[in-house]
Parts: C-alpha cells; sequence; structure tokens
C-alpha cells in the first residue's frame, strides 16, 4: 500500500489509518509500533515549565521569557456555581482559550515534543521509521501525535520517559 499525501486537518488520523493497513501488509514492519496519544483538553495541560525550556532551547532570551510567563502567571480565573462567581484564584498550568498568544505557545510547547524525540532519536534512544531521507519518529497535528517506534523493551521505555517529562 502506498502513503498518500494528505493536506486536509486530520493527516494523523488518516496516515495512522494507512500505517495499520501497511502492517497487515507488510512483515518487516511488525517490529515497529505506532503509538497514537491524544491531547486531552490540550490547553488547560500544557506545563509552563516545559514552555519556558522550549523557549530557551528556541533561542528566547530571558526578557521575552520573563513577559511570556507574567503573562501566563498573572491570570486569575473564576468558576461560575449556580450563577454565583467563586474567589479569584491563580492559574499553575494551561493556556486560555480565545487569546491571541495561546495557539503560538501552544505550537511552542509542542515543539518541545518534537526536540525531545529528536534529540533521543539522534543519540539512538530509538530510530523511528525509516524512509528514504532518513528516519520518522513521530508525526503531529494539532493535538494528536503519532509515535514511531521499535518493538524493543528499552525503546518503549524510552518514549515512555519523553512522554512522561512532557506531560
Amino acid at each position: 500500500m502506498k502513503l498518500q499525501v494528505y493536506r486536509k486537518v486530520s493527516t494523523c488520523r488518516m496516515i495512522s489509518t494507512d500505517w495499520s493497513n501497511m502492517r497487515r501488509l507488510k512483515k518487516e514492519m511488525a517490529t515497529f509500533s505506532c503509538l497514537r496519544w491524544i491531547f486531552h483538553k490540550a490547553f488547560d495541560s500544557i506545563s509552563w515549565e516545559n514552555l519556558d525550556e522550549t523557549l530557551g532551547y528556541m533561542g528566547f532570551n530571558g526578557h521575552w521569557r520573563g513577559l511570556i510567563y507574567e503573562c501566563l502567571s498573572t491570570s486569575k480565573m473564576v468558576v461560575l456555581i449556580n450563577g454565583s462567581p467563586t474567589n479569584e484564584f491563580s492559574l499553575q498550568r494551561g493556556l486560555r482559550q480565545g487569546e491571541s498568544l495561546s495557539p503560538f505557545l501552544f505550537d511552542i510547547a509542542v515543539e518541545g515534543l518534537t526536540v525531545c524525540f529528536n534529540r533521543a532519536s539522534s543519540i539512538g534512544y530509538f530510530s523511528g521509521l525509516e524512509i528514504d531521507h532518513g528516519f520518522i519518529t513521530h508525526l503531529q497535528n494539532a493535538d494528536d501525535t503519532l509515535i514511531f517506534s521499535p518493538t524493543d523493551y528499552e525503546s518503549l521505555q524510552h518514549v515512555k520517559r519523553i512522554l512522561r517529562w512532557y506531560i
């Protein structure tokens, strides 16, 4: 089966379908696993510390990182219970939906996961799926991620460590 070129938002779902069809057809792919990871409540689950580390890795200086942290840490939340607001409380993680900066910060935070997978692959912790010009360790689309890894115990342990660090 030939992997098709997709241009829709649901690319990961289509690729995962193609992956499962290819896996049934090709015996050599039996040594690889394809893990699908969906961020539940994606904006709410972003760790500010991981976001800050990713910003540093991407070359943002302390001034910009401080401004972004200030935007995140000074936000307050109120919950309505039976139409009555509770007292304000501060947030510890996550991005506020509806703000113009949040989608960009989400993209940067998810880039941190890409950096981790690429670094682990270059060090040799796991290889990913071999293609013509290298390896694919993962594919991401919004809150949907496909992770390609050999099925040996050590490789899967490394994938698990990366995901635990990221969460």
